[in-house]
Formats: C-alpha cells, sequence, structure tokens
C-alpha cells in the first residue's frame, strides 16, 4: 500500500513540476463581430407575426367563450356541463357589472377552469377502464345512473371520441389563451392605459 502512495505521490509531483513550466495562454483579445445586412424578409416576417399575434390576442378569449357553448351542449346534459354554463355565466355577470374584478380574477378563472376540465377529461376516460365503474361505485357509493347524471359511463370508441374531443379542444384553447394571449390581452383591456381621442 505505501509503494501505491509513493507512486501517486510522485506521478502528482512530476505533473505539477510540468504545469509551472509550460507558457502562459495569451490573453484573450477583442473580438469584433461585423453585423450582416438585415433581411428584408426577415422584417416583414416580424411585423407579420406580430400583427397575428395582436389579432389573436385580441380574439382568442371569444373562441374560448365560444367553446364554453359548445361544451355545455354537446351530446347529453350532464352534471359537469352544467358547471361548465355556470362558470361560462360567471364569466359573462363578472364582466358585465364589474369590469375591473373580471380583469384581475381572469388568470385564475383560467387556472381554475383548466384543472376543471382536465378532472372531466380525466374522470370520463378512466371511468372507461373494466373496473374503473366499481371504483367509482365504492369511492362514491352512487349508483350507475347517478353516476351517469355526473357525466360517467361507459361510451362505444366513436361516443368516447366525441365525448373527449370537445373537452379535450376547449383545454387546448384555455392554454393557448393562458400561456400566449393573456398577457397581451390584458395590456390591450388595461383602460388606463386607453387615451381618449
Amino acid at each position: 500500500m505505501e509503494t501505491l502512495t509513493f507512486w501517486l505521490l510522485v506521478r502528482q509531483f512530476v505533473k505539477e513540476k510540468l504545469l509551472k513550466k509550460k507558457p502562459l495562454p495569451a490573453p484573450l483579445m477583442e473580438v469584433m463581430v461585423i453585423e450582416a445586412e438585415p433581411d428584408p424578409k426577415h422584417g416583414v416576417l416580424k411585423v407579420l407575426g406580430s400583427y397575428v399575434k395582436g389579432f389573436y390576442a385580441k380574439f382568442w378569449i371569444l373562441v374560448c367563450a365560444g367553446m364554453f357553448i359548445v361544451v355545455s351542449f354537446a351530446g347529453r346534459l350532464v352534471v359537469y356541463k352544467i358547471v361548465y354554463m355556470f362558470l361560462f355565466l360567471l364569466f359573462l355577470t363578472l364582466f358585465q357589472v364589474y369590469y375591473d374584478l373580471w380583469r384581475k380574477l381572469l388568470k385564475a378563472f383560467w387556472w381554475f377552469v383548466v384543472a376543471y376540465t382536465m378532472l372531466v377529461l380525466i374522470a370520463v376516460y378512466t371511468f372507461q377502464f373494466e373496473d374503473f365503474p366499481m371504483y367509482w361505485r365504492n369511492f362514491t357509493h352512487l349508483t350507475d345512473e347517478q353516476l351517469g347524471d355526473l357525466g360517467l359511463e361507459q361510451f362505444s370508441v366513436s361516443e368516447l371520441f366525441s365525448s373527449i374531443f370537445i373537452p379535450g379542444f376547449f383545454l387546448l384553447a384555455c392554454i393557448l389563451q393562458l400561456h400566449y394571449f393573456h398577457r397581451p390581452f390584458m395590456r390591450i383591456t388595461d383602460l388606463e392605459r386607453v387615451t381618449s381621442p
């Protein structure tokens, strides 16, 4: 063991001696970057992109509001669709009655709608598995008819696709509103920033 330690120390000593003898690297020189000429296509695309984003920021909330109605009235009327209609009416009422509070609560509202839609999609989808209706009955102590009224029923493949597709698209629309269009929409709808003509 002492021999191994001796040779490791000798090796380290030799490496340090060699490193001391090497010349120092040259100091860094200033690097000059020459700007390329601006591409006119790039400028046009930037302007077009800002117009499209501004258009969507202004009107995407209408797509989300329309999707509230589509989700609420598509297919059989069940409890989770009634909750969607309640949320939509709350959204509209708050907008008309107390605009400033509506703007303050808008982000939290969209997050709540996203979370609720995810829960609905998970519940409807998992209910399609073989043993899950029994788990739901045991967990909630509800009958099959009551679970059906909540919106939890087993569907055929085509019915399942339509019952998941519409809330899924609504979820996508709400997530797009939250992540891409909420801040620009809030800037556009800020009444303190608006100048009178």
